[in-house]
């Protein structure tokens, strides 16, 4: 980044500073990009390879949905610029190749109302502390200049997370950053870490999983992950374990289930009469085509089984093995 673009960046930002006559904080470094680049709104994620990251700012509700979802669902441009450490440009969402890289994220950012985002990830040496988050309204595409005063924002933001001389009392109270207001990050940092540690005792699970339980739920009820934390801490809210997916009950083979009732043996018709074979037929009265045999064959008789069959014949003990019911943008590499 040359001095002279650096220098720029920097007084712009400087200058939102002023409007808000507060210190230099990453919400300025937002408001000062919505102003000198083509996009509708921004936003700041702080984000680490070691634990869940949390928005810092954003400038109006669209681009704080934005944040919310992507740290929610695990997957967006924030999420891959993060990982990857490059910048993700997405001029528009509504497109086959964003929709198979992104299934669930460029649906419901559609619905929000953003149609491109642009993610640049805060970078100086090995140290990445989050990510610069740009969208728009409408597809739109970011010319070499707007990319480039884009990557210097970027800069900009690490500078002012890093520095420690500024402090983190910069940003105005009261809740998440909406509208250019500021938001005490400690604290939303401290609530969901501490809604985490609660679930990893009401769910018995450690403290990744617990984390990502905590994000399903939001996103099931559509509930933002900071109100949620906030309901779990309060103990307004508890999740519950998973039911345990043990060994079936065995069936007790000495209790039948209603085994069908053996039949018994069916009444005897009696033998006929044997012929004597010592006796010739008589020729003279060959038997005609209505005259009944001189004797019937003998009726079939229902055998009564030696035993009768029991409920649990065919089942065994064992593990229920009954199966449970239950990202492509642009990567600018320069």
């Amino acid at each position: 980044m040359s001095a002279g673009r650096s220098s720029r960046i920097t007084l712009l930002v400087a200058e939102a500073a002023a409007r808000r006559r507060a210190k230099v904080g990453v919400v300025d470094v937002c408001t000062a990009a919505v102003d000198a680049l083509p996009i509708g709104g921004a936003g700041l994620s702080a984000r680490s390879r070691t634990g869940p990251g949390h928005p810092l700012c954003s400038t109006d509700e669209i681009s704080e949905r934005l944040e919310e979802l992507q740290l929610t669902l695990g997957e967006g441009p924030c999420v891959d610029a993060f990982t990857l450490g490059l910048a993700v440009l997405a001029p528009d969402l509504r497109t086959a190749e964003m929709r198979a890289r992104w299934p669930v994220f460029t649906v419901a950012a559609i619905d929000a109302g953003a149609a491109a985002v642009f993610a640049l990830p805060l970078q100086i040496g090995a140290i990445s502390p989050g990510v610069l988050d740009l969208y728009a309204d409408a597809p739109v595409e970011l010319d070499a200049e707007h990319l480039a005063d884009a990557r210097a924002f970027a800069d900009c933001a690490t500078l002012v997370l890093l520095d420690t001389r500024i402090e983190e009392s910069a940003a105005v109270r009261g809740g998440p950053l909406r509208h250019g207001r500021g938001e005490d990050l400690g604290r939303y940092r401290a609530e969901i870490d501490q809604a985490s540690g609660m679930l990893t005792v009401q769910l018995g699970v450690g403290i990744e999983e617990a984390f990502v339980r905590l994000r399903a739920y939001a996103y099931a009820h559509g509930r933002r992950l900071a109100d949620v934390a906030a309901d779990v801490v309060g103990r307004r809210l508890r999740l519950e374990p998973d039911p345990p997916t043990g060994p079936s009950t065995p069936t007790d083979p000495s209790t039948p289930r209603g085994p069908s009732k053996p039949a018994g043996p069916s009444k005897p018709t009696g033998p006929s009469k044997p012929t004597d074979p010592s006796k010739p037929t008589d020729p003279s009265k060959p038997a005609g085509p209505n005259t009944r045999p001189a004797s019937d064959p003998p009726a079939a008789t229902d055998v009564p089984p030696e035993r009768a069959p029991t409920a649990a014949a065919g089942l065994h003990e064992g593990p229920d093995t009954t199966p449970d019911a239950t990202p492509e943008g642009t990567h600018d590499e320069s």
